[in-house]
């Protein structure tokens, strides 16, 4: 067995742990299982496979909120789709190297924000939503819907809360032929009222 086997079979039995995890404590098990794949190479690519609940950061501009994850993250940075800028702001060189939309790929992310804040506000009662293109190839690239909502003491609800991640990459032949490639992930968490039913994570 040669050592690249040995390294994805110690990431496959992570995320396969991590599966059996309530996902209100992923945050936790991924600092956890860092300890335990201490290649720093296999800890990036466990966190890049790893959806996280999500959460939210301030542009502070336009004082807008606006949603993390990892396809707007570089290192401890998050790029804010409405000002293209990264936040918390940080030294100009420790960016060099970082994505930023340009020409059709910034104007098709500024009116996805656009449709998806539309769209969440027709079916979440106070929701935080936010889309996010990026490059794949030279041919195609890929985007990101995330909506976040949150109630509380709402029919029998204490507490609950929706994070949903839909990401999708577009890649195009040398014949013209696209082809479209869609993940879906989904957190529900529910705090029922009374001490009956206690809580419900789902993944």
């Amino acid at each position: 067995c040669d050592l690249a086997s040995m390294e994805e079979s110690t990431v496959k039995k992570a995320l396969d742990l991590n599966r059996k995890m309530p996902p209100s404590q992923i945050p936790k098990n991924i600092a956890a299982l860092t300890q335990i794949v201490e290649d720093e190479e296999q800890q990036d690519e466990m966190t890049q496979r790893i959806d996280q609940p999500l959460e939210s950061i301030q542009d502070t501009n336009n004082g807008a909120s606006f949603l993390k994850c990892e396809y707007n993250r570089d290192g401890d940075h998050w790029r804010s789709p409405y000002t293209n800028e990264y936040y918390p702001q940080p030294h100009s060189d420790d960016m060099s190297e970082a994505f930023y939309p340009t020409g059709a790929l910034k104007e098709l992310e500024s009116k996805a924000n656009g449709m998806i804040k539309e769209y969440a506000s027709l079916y979440y009662a106070n929701p935080l939503a936010n889309a996010y293109f990026f490059e794949t190839t030279d041919s195609g690239f890929g985007a990101c819907y995330l909506i976040k909502n949150e109630l509380t003491h709402e029919r029998g609800v204490k507490h609950g809360e929706w994070h949903s991640i839909h990401s999708f990459t577009v890649d195009e032949n040398v014949t013209g032929k696209q082809t479209y490639t869609l993940v879906s992930t989904v957190f529900l968490r529910l705090v029922i009222e009374g001490d009956t039913f206690g809580s419900l994570n789902i993944c």
